[in-house]
């Protein structure tokens, strides 16, 4: 299915990259810009498709932070959210931490959102940092800042 320019970069889409070895990233990543700018009337349709039944077994935890991530997205932005997302095979067995440093522990356990930790994967809450959203909040700011001065500078005259 295409739409504008090329096809929407759906998290089973990515998951496909990600199994066939595409860097796990940058296959996020892609369905991120589709998610954030470049398809946001579609979001559903990005979420909607299940993982393919069938994926080497060195992959499953990257099923799961498939199904966690298209949970919280869909929690996130008051999307539908799949009911694939839910199957009980997308849980790992023992908790997994992006980072080994134990240091990061207690921040992982504290900051992970609810779709991620109900899943044993501990990540924090940075890891969907959306760069459209940060620059939209730092014109916003900017404009107040300016506002601001605009006042005190009338209120000096």
């Amino acid at each position: 299915m295409f739409m504008g320019l090329h096809s929407l970069q759906t998290m089973r889409l990515s998951f496909e990259q990600i199994c066939q070895g595409q860097e796990p990233w940058v296959a996020l990543g892609n369905f991120m810009n589709d998610w954030y700018e470049l398809h946001r009337d579609c979001r559903e349709q990005l979420i909607i498709d299940p993982l393919p039944e069938n994926y080497p077994s060195e992959f499953h935890y990257w099923a799961a932070f498939c199904a966690a991530s298209a949970e919280w997205f869909a929690h996130q932005y008051k999307v539908p959210c799949p009911s694939w997302v839910f199957a009980p095979k997308y849980h790992l067995a023992t908790p997994h931490f992006t980072s080994e440093k134990e240091a990061l522990r207690s921040y992982y356990l504290s900051e992970t959102p609810e779709e991620f930790r109900r899943r044993n994967i501990f990540c924090g809450n940075r890891m969907f940092a959306n760069k459209w959203e940060a620059l939209d909040e730092l014109k916003a700011r900017r404009r107040t800042f300016t506002e601001k001065d605009r006042h005190v500078s009338s209120h000096q005259l």
